[in-house]
């Protein structure tokens, strides 16, 4: 579903932003 969708985005992008945002930040958005 769409709401499933957006909450994995969500995670993956939270998990990310931990990570590095300066390298993924770019990528993302």
């Amino acid at each position: 579903t769409l709401l499933s969708m957006v909450m994995t985005t969500q995670l993956l992008s939270t998990r990310l932003r931990k990570r590095g945002e300066s390298n993924y930040s770019a990528h993302n958005y």
